[in-house]
């Protein structure tokens, strides 16, 4: 590949990590064209550091502040115009390093905003059918002011601004999100926490009766709707940590209005 394959762009990689030791060489391998590397690190406590500083990258140690605040805030320890910011259990694949390679030059002058084509791994396996997990496009490579992260604590999103040039990259970036159901379940423990805290600051209110008769309504939506059982016992599991996740999340919601009142 020559000469496009040994360039570097003018593009700042971001990865926000904590204990992500065993990810975070790949992912930040996968983007050998990024003119800066840098890994925002809050509070590991095994080699994640380390690892990101032999992988090329610059390591910033931050307190936590909630997905939407770090992304928002480690803008301005990028150097660059443009920015590619991805979690660390993901990487592109051979083939959208490739189409970066080829398209990237061009795409970083006439464009400003770009999506991905995510591709999931969910216990092992890909996932082609659940919607939450199988092909999903997300923005994540934008320029320095015309997208902007949302402040929200989990679930945040990049919303690219009004007459942004966009384009959509084809090629997959792959997304290793659980590596068994215990650590699906342990993430969801943390985010199921930070969505409650954040609904409580936003005075919404916990409806129990809602949720709890609503539950069928969740499994249908997740198995059927959003096709879970085609992906056979992965989709079947995914879904129902999904679901009983959204039940957790109003119940955490209840305990901390029910916390403040006693207060």
């Amino acid at each position: 590949m020559g000469e496009t394959a040994d360039r570097v762009l003018p593009l700042s990689l971001i990865v926000l990590a904590r204990n992500e030791e065993a990810a975070i060489g790949r992912c930040l391998d996968s983007v050998p064209f990024a003119a800066e590397k840098i890994v925002i690190d809050s509070g590991s406590t095994d080699g994640t550091a380390a690892v990101a500083a032999a992988h090329g990258a610059t390591v910033i140690d931050r307190e936590w502040l909630g997905f939407g605040p770090m992304r928002q805030r480690a803008e301005a320890d990028a150097a660059h115009e443009w920015i590619l910011m991805l979690d660390a259990d993901e990487w592109m694949s051979e083939e959208l390093q490739r189409q970066c390679r080829d398209d990237l030059p061009g795409l970083l002058e006439r464009t400003d905003a770009l999506q991905l084509s995510r591709r999931t791994r969910y216990c092992g396996r890909t996932m082609n059918h659940y919607r939450p997990f199988a092909r999903d496009h997300i923005w994540r490579c934008y320029r320095k002011g015309r997208a902007a992260w949302t402040s929200d604590q989990v679930h945040e999103r990049l919303r690219p601004a009004p007459g942004c040039r966009t384009h959509r990259l084809a090629a997959p970036l792959v997304h290793d999100s659980y590596a068994s159901v215990a650590h699906h379940q342990e993430k969801a423990c943390r985010y199921i926490d930070l969505w409650a805290r954040q609904a409580f600051e936003r005075g919404r209110k916990p409806r129990l009766l809602g949720t709890f008769l609503s539950l069928p309504a969740y499994l249908l939506r997740d198995l059927v709707l959003r096709r879970g059982v085609l992906d056979g016992w992965p989709g079947v599991i995914a879904a129902w940590i999904t679901v009983h996740s959204t039940v957790m999340k109003r119940l955490r919601l209840y305990e901390l209005y029910r916390d403040a009142g006693r207060s």
